[in-house]
C-alpha cells in the first residue's frame, strides 16, 4: 500500500500513542464511520482516505536517534507528535528544537495541556511558527485526523516547492550565464529615466567598465560623443515605435577609446502597453569594420596597381621604338655598310650594340610583366611539337654554353609529345631558365627532361651549377631579386626573369613552376603545364 507519510509519535504515554495510532491508521475499525462524517460535516473524504506510516519513540533522545537516521536514509518523517511533558528525560519543547535543527522541513503537532508552559511561551520558544500545530488534550479523533492530514500536505507542499525552486533557480543561472556571457553585449534602461537597470558581463568586459560604474547611469554616458546625434535619433525612433533594428552606433570604452557597434532595441510594456523599460542588443562590428576599410583600400591598391603596369607598358612602349632604331642603325654601321671602321670605333660600337640589345630585353620584359599584372595580357595557343620549342630553345643557348664549354643535354620520351598552348610565351619560359643555368653554373652542363604526367606534361632544366640556399628560395620569383653569389656581378641581369617565368606559367599557361637545388651542387626548375590550354579557365 502507498503511503502518504511517515509520522513519529513521541510521547512517555504508551496510551498516548495508542490513541493516535487508533485514529491514523488505516486499519482502524473506527474510521468506517469516516464516510458518514464527511456526508455529515461537510469534511474532505479523502482525509479519511489517507494511510501513513507510523512509529513510536518514548523519549526525546530515541526520536533523535530515529528522526537523524531517517534523514540520512533519504526517508525522513512528515510529521512529529510531540508530547510537551517527557520526564525524566529533555522536554518536547527542546525535543523539537533539536528536531529541527536535524531536520528543518518536519511539521510538528505539539501535545500539551499548558501545565508546563503557556500559549506566549511556546510561541518565544518555537520561533518557526508557521511549523507546528497545538492540539490540547483532550483532543478528539478528528482533531488528530485534520492535523496530521493538514501537515502532511503542507510538508509534501514545502518539499515540492523548494524542488521547483530549485529548479527555478537552476534554470535563471543557465540563463543568466547565456546572457552574462553572449557574444553580444546586452543592456536594460528604465523608460522613464534612461538610466541603466541591468547589463550582461561581455558588456562590461568589452567596455571595460565595473557593473557599479554602469548601473543607475544614464544610457547616453555609453555612447561616444562623436555619434550623439544619430543617437538622439535613433532614441526618438525608439519612443515613437517601441523599437529599433541594426543601426551603426559608436560606444565609448572606459579609457575613451571608440568601438563600433550595430544596435538593435525592442520594447517591454505592461498589460496596458505602457514601456517599462528597453532592451538592447549592442554587436561589435568593430573588426567588420575594418575588414571593410581593408577591402576598400585592397581595391584602391589593385587599380593603381593596374594603372601603374599600363602606364609601365605605354612608356615602354614609347621607349623601345627609338631603341630599334639605334639598334638597327648600330648594326648597319658595323657590318660596313656606310665604310670600313677602326678597331676603336667597331669597339665602341659593339658596345652600343649590346647595351642597347640588353636594354630592349629588359623593356620587353617589363612590358610583359605590366600586361600579365594589368590582366591584359593575350593568349595565342597553337598546337605544335615540344620538341620543336625545345631545340629552337637550345639553339638561341647553345653559343653560351660552348663558350663556358658546358654540356647541353636532352632527355625526352620516345614519340612526338603535342601541345596546344601559347608557343611564344612557352619558348619565353625555357629560354630564360636555360639562360639562368648557364650563366651561374662554371664547370658541368645543362640538362633539359621532359615527362609526361597525364594531362600535363613536366619540362625540367637541371644544371650543375653554384646551387640555392634554403633561406633565399621564398624570394627566389620576386621581382628585382637576385640572389647573393659568387657569380652575382659576373652573370648580370636584372632579376626580373625568375620573376616573368613564374607569372607567366602560373597566370598565363596554367601551369606551376617548381625548385629542387642544393648549394654547390646546382639546381632543377621545373614547369609543369597543360597538354591544352583552356582560355576560359583560371590559372592553375
Amino acid at each position: 500500500m502507498s503511503m502518504d507519510g511517515r509520522i513519529i509519535i513521541i510521547d512517555d504515554t504508551p496510551a498516548i500513542h495508542e490513541d493516535i495510532r487508533s485514529v491514523l491508521l488505516a486499519d482502524n475499525p473506527g474510521r468506517k464511520s469516516d464516510s458518514l462524517a464527511a456526508d455529515l460535516f461537510g469534511r474532505p473524504e479523502s482525509i479519511a482516505q489517507q494511510t501513513y506510516e507510523v512509529d513510536s519513540a518514548y523519549q526525546g533522545d530515541e526520536a533523535l536517534a530515529m528522526v537523524g537516521k531517517a534523514v540520512k536514509e533519504g526517508n525522513p518523517y512528515a510529521l512529529a507528535f510531540v508530547d510537551v511533558r517527557m520526564p525524566p528525560g529533555m522536554d518536547g519543547i527542546e525535543t523539537i528544537q533539536r528536531l529541527w535543527e536535524m531536520d528543518p522541513d518536519i511539521q510538528v503537532a505539539v501535545i500539551t495541556a499548558y501545565a508546563d508552559y503557556d500559549f506566549n511561551q511556546m510561541s518565544e520558544a518555537l520561533k518557526f511558527s508557521d511549523q507546528y500545530f497545538i492540539l490540547k488534550k483532550p483532543f478528539e479523533a478528528i482533531e488528530v485526523r485534520q492535523a496530521a492530514s493538514a501537515l502532511v500536505k503542507k510538508w509534501k507542499m514545502a518539499i515540492e516547492m523548494r524542488q521547483h525552486n530549485a529548479q527555478l533557480e537552476k534554470i535563471a543561472a543557465k540563463y543568466r550565464d547565456l546572457y552574462d556571457n553572449a557574444p553580444d553585449m546586452f543592456v536594460s534602461v528604465d523608460a522613464d529615466t534612461a538610466k541603466i537597470k541591468d547589463c550582461n558581463n561581455t558588456l562590461l568586459t568589452t567596455l571595460g567598465y565595473s557593473r557599479e560604474e554602469v548601473l543607475g547611469h544614464p544610457i547616453f554616458e555609453m555612447y561616444h560623443p562623436d555619434c550623439m546625434a544619430e543617437v538622439e535619433e535613433v532614441y526618438r525612433l525608439f519612443v515613437d515605435t517601441g523599437e529599433v533594428g541594426n543601426r551603426e552606433l559608436q560606444l565609448k570604452r572606459r579609457d575613451g577609446s571608440k568601438i563600433d557597434v550595430m544596435i538593435k532595441v525592442s520594447a517591454v510594456r505592461d498589460a496596458q502597453g505602457k514601456i517599462l523599460y528597453s532592451r538592447s542588443a549592442w554587436r561589435d562590428i568593430t573588426e567588420r569594420k575594418k575588414a571593410e576599410a581593408l577591402e576598400r583600400e585592397n581595391v584602391q591598391l589593385l587599380e593603381l596597381d593596374k594603372l601603374k603596369s599600363m602606364f609601365i607598358a605605354s612608356m615602354s612602349h614609347e621607349l623601345r621604338t627609338p631603341l630599334n632604331s639605334i639598334i638597327g642603325f648600330t648594326s648597319i654601321t658595323l657590318e660596313g655598310i656606310n665604310g670600313e671602321l677602326n678597331d676603336t670605333q667597331r669597339d665602341q660600337l659593339q658596345r652600343v650594340y649590346k647595351a642597347g640589345k640588353h636594354l630592349l630585353s629588359l623593356i620587353s620584359d617589363v612590358i610583359d610583366i605590366s600586361k600579365v599584372e594589368a590582366g591584359r595580357i593575350e593568349l595565342f595557343p597553337v598546337e605544335f611539337s615540344l620538341q620543336d620549342v625545345v631545340d629552337e630553345a637550345m639553339g638561341d643557348i647553345q653559343a653560351q654554353a660552348e663558350k663556358k664549354k658546358l654540356s647541353f643535354d636532352v632527355a625526352m620520351p620516345t614519340g612526338e609529345i603535342l601541345l596546344y598552348t601559347d608557343r611564344q610565351r612557352l619558348l619565353q619560359c625555357l629560354l630564360n631558365l636555360m639562360s639562368n643555368a648557364v650563366k651561374f653554373t662554371e664547370l658541368g652542363g645543362i640538362t633539359v627532361s621532359i615527362q609526361e604526367n597525364g594531362d600535363d606534361v613536366d619540362i625540367a632544366v637541371s644544371d650543375t651549377g653554384i646551387g640555392i640556399a634554403q633561406a633565399d628560395m621564398p624570394r627566389l620569383f620576386e621581382a628585382f631579386e637576385r640572389l647573393d653569389s659568387p657569380l652575382r656581378i659576373k652573370a648580370g641581369g636584372t632579376g626580373l626573369g625568375l620573376y616573368l617565368t613564374h607569372k607567366i606559367c602560373t597566370a598565363t599557361l596554367q601551369g606551376r613552376i617548381s625548385v629542387d637545388s642544393t648549394p654547390g651542387k646546382g639546381s632543377t626548375f621545373t614547369l609543369r603545364i597543360p597538354r591544352r590550354l583552356e582560355k576560359n579557365s583560371a590559372p592553375a
